[in-house]
């Protein structure tokens, strides 16, 4: 609640101010712990919830006057759990679902306005979070196998390259085998350095197309 709530907004007002043009709102943190309503304890639920939805809800509320303003984009970064949950993970696919029916109620709303909402719901993807889950379930980790997080990142700065007249809405990215070994980890400073340049390339205005 706290993260949804000041530190959100001390975050947010500077962004509303330096909105582009072609404004994009991309969500896309996540709380995670296996559990089962059998456990006794909500304690799973409440951070899942906070984290997973209530964290975004307030974030969109924030910067959607601006983003309207914009004509921009609100990308919300799902997953496939919500699609096909699994024995376990019933906290965390129930808040996931409840980000899904936040995104698509906010599509209706918005789209008269000239706001396109769009829900990304990838497939497993190689983070660490994804190790932690792999070790959890004593599975072994083969990130050949898994999406980059590059892929989740294009999926989502597609959406302000759509013409106008269409309404991108649930993209479904999964994983291809890479023959080829996965990309090292960058640090934490050059993959923010290299979000914030993707990002201003995709804010740029597209050239129009001749006929």
């Amino acid at each position: 609640e706290r993260a949804a709530g000041g530190t959100c907004q001390a975050v947010c007002r500077p962004l509303a101010g330096a909105l582009p043009g072609r404004g994009l709102l991309g969500r896309g943190a996540w709380a995670f712990a296996h559990g089962s309503p059998a456990d006794g304890s909500s304690d799973n639920l409440d951070l899942q919830l906070a984290v997973n939805l209530q964290a975004p809800h307030r974030l969109t509320q924030l910067l959607l006057p601006a983003l309207t303003r914009a004509r921009g984009q609100v990308a919300f970064i799902n997953a496939s759990a919500v699609l096909r949950p699994q024995p376990m993970v019933g906290a965390y696919a129930a808040s996931k679902a409840g980000l899904r029916a936040l995104a698509d109620s906010l599509r209706e709303e918005a789209n008269p306005l000239g706001l396109r909402v769009v829900s990304i719901y990838p497939g497993r993807t190689d983070t660490p979070l994804q190790e932690a889950i792999h070790e959890t379930e004593e599975r072994p980790y083969d990130a050949t196998r898994l999406l980059a997080p590059e892929d989740v990142a294009t999926a989502a700065m597609l959406a302000p390259h759509t013409p106008a007249a269409a309404r991108p809405q649930t993209p479904y990215p999964r994983p291809m085998r890479r023959h080829e070994p996965p990309p090292a980890r960058l640090p934490a400073a050059a993959t923010a350095a290299g979000v914030r340049s993707a990002a201003a390339k995709f804010a740029s205005p597209v050239p129009a197309t001749s006929p």
